[in-house]
């Protein structure tokens, strides 16, 4: 087989990588729930009944520790918490904490090493991963905003409502990015980082060159320095 065809193989083949977090078969809400938002509990789960009473004096915990990670120590060790249903919780503490390992276990995105994390009472890796990324919003550090409109953008967090402007509006008045959305010429039209096709150069010199007119009509990134740059998407 020529090489360029086994190269065009092995990047098909990374499509069949089996993944390694297993979906769970419980719909999320459950039918019965009666609160009013999602209720979180993450403890160390006890295998012997000998160290029943350990659990019951606060030896609950969550350990992890990355795949293949070359550190001594775990990212995660001896975590136990609970948050109830509406209650709202800020995760604190240094650089290398576990505070992003911890977002990431709660988006299941990582299953812990040990321990387990309760939603509503049941264990998180029962219910299916859709349903509970479907009742969930998450905003990282390191957020891309794709070169779509801000409308789209929005709308991305839940597909089926990317053309409801009523959801999309209620969205942006929620994430606190209305104001400053309503300020841009286009509003919710607005691309804020759209997508390069253009790059100029190689003048002579000169800014006066017909294709610099050219260029500078064409679409720019949006600067939103000074204002709030998160998008809170439909969930």
């Amino acid at each position: 087989m020529p090489r360029n065809l086994e190269l065009v193989k092995s990047i098909y083949n990374t499509l069949k990588v089996d993944n390694q977090i297993c979906d769970g078969n419980r719909p999320y809400p459950q039918e019965d729930c009666k609160t009013d938002g999602m209720s979180i509990d993450v403890r160390y789960v006890l295998r012997f009944q000998m160290l029943m009473w350990v659990h019951l004096q606060g030896g609950r915990n969550l350990s992890f520790s990355y795949p293949g990670s070359k550190s001594t120590k775990d990212a995660l060790t001896g975590v136990s918490f609970s948050i109830k249903a509406g209650q709202l919780v800020v995760i604190v503490g240094p650089n290398g904490s576990g505070k992003s390992t911890i977002v990431k276990i709660l988006n299941r995105l990582y299953d812990p090493t040990s321990g387990e994390v309760l939603v509503d009472g049941q264990p998180m890796n029962s219910y299916r991963i859709a349903d509970l990324r479907q009742a969930t919003a998450d905003l990282t550090q390191d957020h891309t905003l794709y070169p779509l409109s801000i409308r789209e953008n929005i709308g991305l967090g839940h597909p089926p409502c990317v053309s409801d402007m009523e959801s999309i509006t209620q969205s942006a008045k929620l994430g606190g990015s209305y104001d400053f959305i309503s300020k841009f010429e286009q509003g919710f039209a607005t691309t804020l980082h759209p997508f390069r096709t253009a790059r100029l150069g190689n003048l002579g010199g000169t800014y006066t060159h017909p294709l610099k007119e050219i260029f500078d009509k064409l679409e720019k990134q949006v600067d939103v320095s000074g204002r709030p740059t998160s998008l809170h998407s439909i969930s």
